[in-house]
């Protein structure tokens, strides 16, 4: 059994933001993610762990790699 669609969708949108230093749009996913009903209270502590460090990421370099 695997993930449901939706949130493979959504890790692969994080990966490829970070990938393309699209900051803000891999924020935007995992801000979908984690409100996914089918996560878990200990996946979305990791992912809120995670959203985290975007904000900061974005705080330092910006919204977009230059």
């Amino acid at each position: 059994m695997g993930a449901p669609p939706e949130l493979v969708a959504n890790v692969n949108e994080t990966a490829s933001g970070l990938r393309y230093g699209q900051y803000e749009r891999a924020l935007q996913a995992l801000d979908r993610l984690v409100n996914n009903p089918a996560l878990n209270d200990n996946q979305k502590k990791v992912v809120n762990e995670v959203i985290e460090q975007m904000k900061q990421l974005i705080q330092k370099a910006g919204p977009t790699r230059q």
